[in-house]
């Protein structure tokens, strides 16, 4: 009898064991929470310069040749200057860029004519020979692939003290250029977004280096 109810016993606990061990059905999943609110915009991204290009280069005496600068005096005529012609290369004057963009050329104003060396200043420049009757004045052209520039001696109209030199018999001097290429705007050049006779403004508006 003792040995029954002992067996009762057991078995009970272990059912209620077992059923105390068994894990419950999974709840209702919760309803959505509400979506927070949008967060603020952000702040506009520094324009790009993947259509900008710029660069220096230095010229000396040695790389201008005897040319002419020629420029149109009327429908259908032109007249020519004897100058001085150094060309420089550069790939980044494509066609798309000939047809539809710009080249800016600055030089660096030089020291040796008196003016602050670290002003960069738009081309055509022109500076005093410091002889009445002419002015110095460096010019630039561009054709696929390459940028001309033209050193040439300008004559006015006041008399000359002494004769103007030959461009042949002049040593050009050392000149320092920057020039900044912009492409595949069809509107570049008769729109401008900045003002191009400002480099520090051009630099700034296109983020290029110093």
């Amino acid at each position: 009898m003792f040995k029954f109810i002992h067996l009762i016993c057991t078995i009970g606990a272990l059912f209620i064991f077992s059923a105390c061990s068994k894990t419950g059905p999974a709840g209702p999943i919760g309803p959505q929470g509400a979506q927070g609110p949008a967060g603020p915009t952000g702040a506009t991204g520094s324009q790009g310069n993947a259509n900008v290009k710029s660069g220096n280069f230095t010229l000396t005496n040695t790389q201008y040749a005897l040319d002419i600068w020629s420029y149109q005096t009327g429908p259908g005529s032109a007249a020519g200057i004897s100058a001085k012609m150094a060309t420089v290369t550069l790939a980044d004057i494509t066609a798309d860029v000939f047809n539809k963009g710009t080249i800016l050329l600055y030089i660096k104003e030089p020291a040796v004519f008196g003016a602050n060396p670290s002003v960069w200043t738009p081309l055509p420049w022109q500076i005093s020979s410091f002889n009445p009757g002419y002015l110095i004045n460096i010019n630039y052209n561009y054709d696929i692939g390459k940028l001309r520039i033209y050193y040439m001696n300008l004559p006015t109209d006041h008399a000359p003290t002494t004769p103007v030199p030959l461009i042949s018999t002049v040593t050009v001097p050392n000149f320092d250029f920057k020039y900044v290429i912009i492409g595949g705007n069809p509107n570049a050049r008769a729109s401008a977004p900045v003002d191009y006779n400002n480099y520090e403004a051009v630099k700034n508006y296109y983020h290029l280096p110093d």
